[in-house]
């Protein structure tokens, strides 16, 4: 057996605009950042996956393949979920050996930066490329898995563990750089109640794909703020249908409000027009606290924030924590204002990082 398997990395990544409208049908537009979150699978003659990783536990995580079948995720520790449930869907479709599979990050998973679904696409990555499972995923010249196949099976994963999401944190991890991402009108997603609908692992994808387009804005003035506190999506996805019940028709309304704002933030940031962008993403904002989605503390800080800094600031996400984006003049001076609104500057997180790639081949 090889000392060490393949290693393959992902990108953080932030949502620019478009939140929950995404969920509709509307177009969302996402960023891929700089610090990076590897996986590398090595196959060993032991029947056992032995997960290790620093940014969890201090200790090895063990378990068996028979374990994942008997378990079915419903006694799965919380800090392991996304990469247990990756297992479980690898091992539907191909024979899973034994591992010792090795997760380090450059991002805390406190930030709400992709860790659960980078986890996701780069554990599958890893998998197929260390047991040669090609009949999930051919693997291309460069040494990545075909990234549809790739999508496909994380966005399986994630639906199963979250019961609700569009998958665009995925899209943006695998793809890197900046994407509009959007999710066909028969594919828009209602949130849930967090129990995950039973899922045929074995049947072969019934809907779409996303639509997912590369944008490149030049020189992307952006600041990221961290708020302090994670945000909860699961719960996040439950407040905002608890909010709106049954009233889906005034709630897409506005989602089409915010289709319209994030197609003005495109064209924007491909002219490099940060004013004309900043516009839009204080549109979105607006639309957003509209949705019912932004906490009173968080809209009065963003107030603010709008009414001094140069262009356009916003939640990032599900609303409730998390980090805030802002459009700059001037990096330096933003950064120290943020303090002011309660967030923490994060100048090291640099947008349009390359997406999923094969770092070691092993």
């Amino acid at each position: 057996m090889a000392t060490s398997g393949p290693t393959f990395s992902v990108p953080g990544k932030l949502m620019l605009a478009g939140e929950y409208a995404v969920l509709s049908g509307q177009p969302c537009l996402a960023t891929a950042l700089s610090p990076r979150l590897r996986v590398t699978v090595t196959p060993t003659k032991s029947r056992a996956l032995i997960f290790r990783s620093p940014v969890v536990s201090s200790r090895p995580y063990v378990v068996r393949p028979v374990d994942l079948a008997a378990n079915a995720g419903q006694q799965d520790p919380p800090e392991w979920r996304f990469a247990l449930a990756t297992l479980r869907h690898f091992a539907a479709h191909a024979r899973l050996a034994g591992a010792r599979i090795d997760i380090t990050s450059e991002f805390p998973p406190s930030l709400g930066l992709g860790s659960s679904s980078g986890v996701t696409l780069a554990l599958a990555a890893g998998l197929i490329a260390a047991l040669e499972a090609t009949q999930i995923a051919e693997i291309g010249s460069d040494g990545v898995p075909d990234r549809t196949a790739l999508l496909r099976f994380a966005r399986a994963v994630i639906t199963k563990v979250q019961g609700a999401g569009s998958g665009f944190d995925a899209a943006a991890q695998l793809y890197g750089g900046i994407i509009r991402y959007q999710l066909p009108d028969e594919t828009a997603v209602e949130p849930t109640d967090g129990e995950a609908e039973e899922i045929d692992e074995d049947a072969a994808p019934t809907t779409p794909d996303p639509i997912i387009t590369p944008i490149y804005a030049p020189d992307l003035p952006l600041l990221v703020g961290y708020q302090g506190h994670k945000a909860n999506t699961q719960a996040a996805l439950n407040a905002y249908d608890d909010a709106w019940g049954d009233r889906v028709t005034e709630r897409d309304k506005i989602a089409a409000q915010i289709g319209v704002s994030v197609e003005q933030a495109q064209k924007a940031l491909m002219k490099g027009d940060w004013a004309a962008a900043g516009k839009a993403f204080q549109e979105d904002q607006r639309l957003l606290e509209l949705l019912k989605v932004v906490p009173a503390d968080v809209a009065k800080a963003l107030k603010k924030a709008n009414a001094e800094l140069p262009f356009g600031a916003k939640i990032s996400g599900a609303g409730g924590g998390d980090c805030v984006v802002a459009l700059v003049a001037d990096a330096d001076e933003a950064a120290a204002r943020f303090p002011g609104y309660g967030w923490e500057p994060m100048p090291t997180l640099r947008p349009q990082a390359p997406g999923l790639q094969l770092d070691l081949a092993g």
